[in-house]
């Protein structure tokens, strides 16, 4: 019978039934032989146990063995595994050995397939093919022979990835001007392949070599290009090699260029103006750009210039600075029409450079006027204040100098004018009201008129209201041009409601917050160019961000002027800083003197930089080579500052550390600059450094010898991904130290991509961003919404802040509804429709101390893109 236990023939026992035919496995059988022995031990009566004893086992059995338990082998690839076979009882005949659920891609062999009688082992050949992915594979091994059960063993394959390597070169094409040079890396990529790698370069023209430097996977490839190098456009091929890896290759592109020879180059703004015939002159400005070239330019009309019609240059004669202002006149005997006027601009042995200006003749006074408008309209101010309103101007067949006046202004009120005589198109009129200035409504009339036109006459209406008082928040604005036309305030979360308010005594806007709130208002910085800014804080945040005081109007910001000397070469230029206003044109050898506006009052540092540039290093053109520091002064206002001397003793040269990035993601552009900030919050730039490859680079710093207590060193890196002309996300750190000898930062995590949305299209878009919160960026965040049209401009600022905010993974800025909100006008928001340029950027700080002091931290993460609502 099979799978029967064989035994002596006996009685059924009568107190335990157990079967005497058992299925397989073997183990089975012994166990029911192993009990029918005990119960028929326990039954059997008489004594006679003795006498009736279980025959033994006669038969055979089998067990197998694979060593070793795991077989590691690569793709493409073999092993061996050895299977032991042991027979046992009576079993001594040959064993086959076959292979079970065996993975695809891998095959399974035996030498030899049997094991003959007397033989206990047999190689296992395991093979996996080229294409089987890595990983962990199993398979079952069966040993088989006539009479005893089939015995198996697991056996456990790992499939690892064949060795490899893969390369990319950034970037994959280049230009070189003949002279000059370019450079590229190739970064290799490593598959389990820990070898020496090799780059090489072949297929460089004549003229054209090339240098490798290695650090670590990545080798920078510098291209260096002869004159003689006929120009055109080449392909370099670039191997990467290794031993027992295939050999990898990339293309890289080289242009080869001419150099540029010296040029000029023109353009005007405006370049189509309209004169009137016997009227005053309109003007235009040429722009001068200059190539290879620093010598005087001479512009002057080259044709087209109508009889009748003069053009007068400012300033006259040859022109060493980048601008000149023509302007042109017609006489009462030009003929109307519009005329194609080529201006050149001409330097020696330099190429000249064109412009076209569409220049319109109109007939002569008689039909022709102006009319006025303003916005606001409507002036709301508290005694003790001032507001602005501006003025536009539309001609009509006229383009002469339009005269301006305002009156009607009630006791304790003064008007001011920017202007009152205006070739322009705007004008702003100024209101000022005393402290003791009645409330009420006052008409204020605005009054225009000029040679050849009728006088027209505008109407504002200036209300006077009530002094704000009170609040324990204020907040104060000090531009003359730039107070809010609509101030409004939140007390309390999202949902609260909004409330306006006026203006009071000292620019002030007072108002009363709970725990938490928020504030917007509107600046009109052009009749169609409104910025709507959003703050949501704390009490004390809002607090401390609108309480700053106004110091009197002209005592609190200067103009200064100076000359500088000790340029090395045509090519050096300098920036001059007094506190934190720098010069607004950079003097050069050509132009030494310089002016600086808007410089604060007291004691401050002039802190200013000589550098040297240079075209041919297109990464880093630009070398600081010295400094120049002067500590405590304070210069009257329109006043000089002397002589900055960088041959002087108040100037040194600049020293220089390593800087070491962590975190730089791949296909990131990242630049590192220093910014010397002295213990009076004077400023001065000591330049930026592009990262070329791996993640140190050297910046020039202030020596430790010439710092003082309180100064720092703000070392500020940007890591930028860019896609077109857009950098899609920005990652900024600023750390300070005194002393940054071997300086490393960190940058924060990439910032998640928001998502913008759409809240409302009607009566205004109003527009959101929601953004996940990250560990690196707790501190402070913000969303800038831009449009910009043909006549206008919509921009909106919200900025919230993390003690504002409390818990929540999600940071949700959109703009509120406004609609409902007196004195608000729905043509201040964003309009539906129009592409938006948007930026979401989130904050986290390190500072012990508060501000920009040594040890001091910042991390800025930004995300940009465009958005049509």
């Amino acid at each position: 019978m099979r799978g029967a236990v064989a035994h002596a023939a006996e009685p059924p026992c009568p107190c335990a039934q157990l079967p005497l035919e058992d299925p397989v496995p073997i183990i089975r059988r012994l166990l029911a032989l192993s009990l029918l022995t005990v119960a028929t031990a326990a039954c059997g009566g008489g004594g006679d146990s003795g006498t009736n004893p279980t025959p033994p086992n006669t038969q055979g059995s089998l067990s197998i063995a694979v060593s070793p338990a795991t077989l590691p082998i690569e793709q493409g690839a073999s092993g061996t595994l050895n299977a032991s076979v042991t027979r046992g009882g009576s079993f001594t005949g040959p064993v086959v050995l076959t292979a079970e659920t065996v993975p695809a891609g891998i095959a399974v062999t035996f030498n030899p397939a049997t094991v003959a009688s007397g033989a206990t082992s047999a190689a296992i050949t395991v093979s996996a093919i080229a294409t089987v992915a890595p990983g962990s594979y199993t398979f079952v091994v069966r040993a088989q022979g006539s009479g005893v059960t089939d015995q198996t063993a697991t056996v456990s394959l790992t499939v690892t990835a064949k060795p490899a390597i893969a390369m990319t070169l950034a970037p994959a094409t280049a230009s070189a001007v003949q002279g000059g040079t370019t450079s590229y890396t190739a970064s290799v990529v490593r598959t389990n392949y820990t070898g020496a790698v090799a780059i090489a370069v072949s297929g460089a023209p004549a003229g054209v070599t090339t240098t490798t430097t290695a650090n670590g996977d990545v080798t920078t490839i510098a291209v260096n290009v002869a004159a003689s190098t006929a120009t055109g456009t080449y392909s370099l091929t670039t191997t990467a090699s290794g031993s027992g890896v295939t050999a990898v290759t990339a293309t890289f592109t080289l242009t080869v260029t001419a150099p540029a020879g010296a040029s000029i180059a023109l353009s005007a703004t405006p370049n189509a103006i309209s004169v009137q015939a016997g009227g005053s002159g309109v003007a235009t400005t040429i722009t001068i750009a200059r190539t290879n070239f620093a010598g005087t330019v001479v512009v002057a009309v080259q044709s087209g210039l109508p009889a009748g019609v003069t053009a007068t240059n400012n300033p006259a004669g040859p022109v060493v600075g980048n601008s000149v202002a023509v302007t042109f006149t017609a006489s009462s005997a030009a003929v109307p029409g519009t005329y194609n006027v080529v201006l050149q601009g001409a330097g020696f042995q330099a190429t000249p450079g064109t412009v076209t200006i569409a220049l319109t003749v109109t007939t002569g006074a008689g039909s022709s006027s102006v009319a006025l408008s303003a916005s606001p309209a409507t002036l709301n101010v508290a005694p003790g204040s001032t507001t602005s309103t501006v003025l536009t101007i539309a001609r009509s067949n006229f383009t002469g100098t339009v005269n301006l006046a305002a009156s009607g202004a009630p006791t304790a009120v003064t008007l001011t004018l920017t202007t009152t005589a205006t070739t322009g198109s705007s004008a702003t009129l100024g209101v000022a009201v005393g402290s003791g200035a009645a409330v009420g409504s006052y008409p204020l009339t605005v009054t225009a008129s000029g040679n050849g036109i009728a006088t027209t006459q505008l109407s504002i209406i200036l209300v006077i209201t009530q002094v704000s008082s009170g609040g324990n928040v204020a907040w104060t604005f000090c531009s003359v041009t730039g107070f809010p036309v609509w101030f409004a305030y939140q007390d309390g979360g999202p949902s609260a409601p909004w409330t306006p308010v006026q203006m009071g005594a000292g620019n002030r806007y007072g108002f009363d917050i709970g725990t938490r709130g928020a504030v917007a208002y509107v600046i009109q910085n052009n009749p169609d160019n409104f910025t709507l800014n959003i703050v949501h804080g704390t009490r004390a945040e809002l607090s401390g961000q609108g309480t700053g005081p106004c110091p009197p109007l002209g005592t609190f910001l200067k103009t200064v002027n100076g000359t500088v000397t000790g340029f090395q070469s045509a090519s050096d230029f300098a920036s001059v800083a007094v506190g934190n206003a720098f010069a607004q044109l950079s003097p050069t050898q050509a132009q030494p003197n310089f002016t600086i506006t808007g410089v604060p009052d007291g004691v401050r540092d002039l802190v200013a930089t000589r550098s040297s540039f240079n075209a041919s290093n297109v990464a880093n053109p630009l070398t600081l080579t010295k400094i120049y520091l002067k500590r405590g002064i304070n210069p009257p206002n329109l006043s000089s500052v002397g002589t900055v001397d960088f041959n002087g003793p108040e100037a040194f040269d600049p020293s220089s550390t390593s800087v070491t990035i962590n975190g730089i993601a791949g296909g990131e552009q990242v630049a590192a600059s220093n910014t010397f900030i002295t213990n009076t919050l004077s400023y001065g730039s000591l330049g930026a450094v592009s990262l070329a490859t791996g993640s140190t680079l050297t910046i020039p710093i202030v020596p430790s010898t010439k710092t003082a207590a309180g100064d720092v060193q703000a070392i500020a890196v940007n890591a930028a991904t860019i896609s077109g002309s857009l950098a899609t996300q920005i990652r900024s750190v600023t750390a300070a130290f005194r002393d940054p000898a071997n300086a490393s930062v960190t940058l924060g995590a990439v910032v998640g991509t928001p998502t913008i949305s759409t809240l409302a299209s009607a009566p205004y878009a109003r527009l959101r961003a929601q953004v996940t919160r990250q560990n690196d960026y707790q501190d402070f965040w913000s969303v800038n919404f831009t449009q910009i049209a043909t006549s206008s401009r919509r921009a909106v600022s919200i900025t919230m802040s993390a003690a504002y905010l409390g818990a929540g993974s999600t940071l949700d800025l959109g703009i509120p509804d406004f609609a409902g909100v007196s004195g608000w006008q729905n043509t201040w928001g964003p309009i539906a429709g129009t592409v938006t340029t948007w930026n979401v950027a989130m904050t986290g700080w390190v500072s012990a101390n508060g501000g920009l002091v040594d040890g001091a931290l910042y991390r800025i993460g930004q995300r940009q893109g465009t958005f049509t609502p």
